[in-house]
């Protein structure tokens, strides 16, 4: 049985997490690659070495809560960050690859991905279907300083440092908008949009209780 793969993606505050719960309710797991990052950055001795080799680091001093030494490295270097995305993409590629192979993944028909920065990535993720989530600026620019401990000034530098609407919109094949100050309504909305386009793409629903 080949496994169909969802990218889900999109800017930050647009709702991305309400969407991958959306997924969970109509029964579809979720992988969450920067989760599984920072797992790697943990436990994974052949990505440490790789990319203590790469930028000339101590492989021993590498972990997710001591990411410091990388971003300094890469920082304003256009093609050290692609170098690092490039070593770090292709480990949690291979990782994804793994765990879709094992129970209970390998049982799944479909499964998505959580993965903020697929459309950026140098190396070729090849998803059958792309969904983006996304909302207004000033939606995501609240939701970001409701959620994080940043100051507005970082939040709108975040915002300008991301992708315009139409990278996505161009990208994908469904583009769901999250103006909703509920979540509950939110997740009400995307649950029954996605069911939709799960049924248009004759893809089972396992969790459908329609």
């Amino acid at each position: 049985m080949k496994q169909t793969c969802i990218a889900l993606t999109g800017p930050s505050g647009a709702g991305k997490s309400i969407a991958g719960e959306a997924f969970r309710n109509l029964g579809i797991p979720v992988l969450d690659t920067d989760a599984i990052y920072h797992d790697l950055m943990d436990h994974s001795l052949a990505l440490k070495a790789e990319l203590a080799d790469a930028f000339a680091l101590r492989a021993e001093t590498l972990s997710a809560g001591n990411l410091r030494p990388l971003r300094t490295i890469v920082w304003r270097d256009p093609k050290k960050l692609l170098r690092l995305n490039a070593i770090s993409h292709r480990h949690i590629k291979e990782r994804v690859e793994e765990l879709c192979a094992e129970e209970p993944l390998c049982e799944a028909e479909t499964v998505v991905l959580d993965a903020p920065v697929i459309l950026d990535s140098p190396i070729d993720w090849a998803p059958d279907y792309v969904v983006s989530v996304l909302a207004d600026p000033e939606v995501r620019r609240a939701r970001i300083l409701a959620r994080d401990p940043i100051t507005p000034k970082e939040a709108d530098a975040r915002i300008r440092g991301q992708h315009p609407d139409d990278f996505y919109i161009e990208r994908s094949d469904l583009v769901l908008y999250n103006p909703y100050d509920s979540v509950q309504t939110a997740l009400r909305e995307m649950t029954r949009l996605i069911r939709e386009q799960l049924l248009a793409w004759n893809l089972n629903v396992p969790g459908d209780r329609s």
